[in-house]
């Protein structure tokens, strides 16, 4: 077998190992993100999400997760909510992060 099909060989069976990472942004940021995510998770393609600590249904997802141990989650960082219209509470008391809101 000479070099190159040495590296033909190596590169094809890396490739059949690959699998791709489908990554679901800001659960929780609605109540029917919990609904659709678990559904993606079960049924659909997603293979992780991130959770939003500050956004309103994060107990929901405390929830989802504490009753599906086998899903993949990681937290999303955020300091404040960027839309007009759907503001997001600090995970701190407002008096401790005075300078993060209106």
């Amino acid at each position: 077998m000479t070099q190159h099909e040495k590296y033909i060989h190596v590169h094809n069976s890396n490739a059949q190992k690959i699998r791709p990472i489908v990554l679901g942004d800001d659960l929780g940021m609605t109540q029917g993100s919990l609904v659709g995510f678990k559904k993606a998770f079960n049924e659909g393609v997603l293979t992780c999400a991130s959770i939003l600590v500050c956004a309103p249904w994060f107990e929901g997802v405390v929830d989802l997760c504490q009753r599906n141990s086998q899903l993949c989650i990681g937290v999303h960082l955020s300091l404040f909510g960027e839309w007009p219209g759907y503001r997001w509470r600090p995970v701190l008391p407002r008096d401790k992060v005075a300078s993060f809101v209106d």
